[in-house]
């Protein structure tokens, strides 16, 4: 059996679309404080829902809030289900999802595995996204924002890419408290220094809601997770980004050597192989053409759409 199970807050302008997305199965819910008409929905799409359980932690914002608590309460919710597909109210299952994963579970092969990858494709980047979990205890959520999958990390060969797709819109109620996550990353490295992954997506989210106005600190921000993080795709973005921050500044040199030490994680960077092909040396231009052009982001944490 699969499931869909998601947090919601606040979302009755995109929820329907993402409830007729996957109305054919059992659709599973925790509200982490809504005040609008999401409950109408949940009625006529017969969704099991409950509560938060830091609830009243979550009227207005909140200083304490856990995606990643709330993301495992969801998961609980689905009880026994094999299959759990994790979706947010802002995003909707794209062509025949429903009938595909279904299909897929079904097959022998896949018992050797425990996590289902899908595109997730939002207005600027397209990316791989461990998006339908088996139901065992060791595959839970951490961290309070940009949450993640530590089962994900120790065990890459038990995820299945699908190539299935689920479509990433931008909810209206993120403009209610629109540095929300900012200010959840910022308080989560003030507690936590030591975790890398909050300077990677601190640096994203500063690029998203400012845009060059935050370039320095952007560019501090990965440097630093840079130092602290190991070898992975998401490392190798972070050198990308590095590479094209320091070629806004007109630092060719650093620009240069960020996105070599990006395509030493990933060769098959495009993105990387177009800085090494603008400022690399002239005399391997042509070679570096080549590889830009055939190259196929094969492996790349993201993928960000042309401006």
């Amino acid at each position: 059996m699969i499931a869909v199970t998601a947090i919601i807050k606040n979302e009755e302008a995109m929820l329907e679309k993402m409830l007729k997305s996957c109305k054919d199965i059992p659709i599973f819910v925790i509200d982490t404080g809504s005040t609008d008409g999401s409950y109408d929905l949940y009625k006529k799409y017969n969704v099991t829902w409950e509560k938060y359980s830091d609830w009243d932690d979550c009227i207005g914002t909140s200083d304490t809030f856990s995606f990643s608590k709330a993301r495992n309460e969801s998961l609980a919710l689905a009880g026994d289900v094999e299959w759990r597909i994790i979706l947010d109210a802002d995003e909707y299952l794209k062509g025949n999802f429903v009938k595909d994963i279904n299909r897929l579970v079904k097959q022998k092969w896949i018992a050797k595995y425990d996590m289902i990858g899908v595109k997730v494709e939002t207005n600027s980047e397209i990316l791989d996204s461990p998006r339908v979990l088996r139901n065992i205890p060791e595959i839970f959520y951490e961290d309070i924002i940009h949450n993640r999958i530590i089962y994900s990390e120790q065990h890459k060969d038990k995820a299945h890419i699908s190539g299935l797709e689920i479509r990433s819109g931008y909810s209206p109620n993120h403009k209610i408290d629109p540095e929300r996550t900012v200010k959840m990353l910022e308080r989560a490295i003030k507690e936590e220094p030591d975790k890398e992954r909050f300077y990677y997506y601190l640096a994203r989210e500063y690029m998203t809601q400012y845009g060059k106005k935050k370039l320095l600190t952007m560019i501090n921000l990965l440097e630093h997770y840079c130092y602290l993080a190991q070898s992975t795709n998401e490392k190798a973005d972070a050198r990308l980004l590095l590479a094209i921050f320091y070629l806004e500044t007109e630092n060719s040199h650093r620009a240069r050597w960020n996105a070599w030490e990006a395509l030493k994680i990933i060769p098959t960077l495009t993105e990387a192989w177009r800085v090494i092909y603008q400022l690399g040396v002239p005399k391997f231009r042509d070679h570096y053409k080549k590889i830009m052009d055939i190259s196929d982001n094969d492996g790349a944490l993201t993928i960000r759409k042309a401006e």
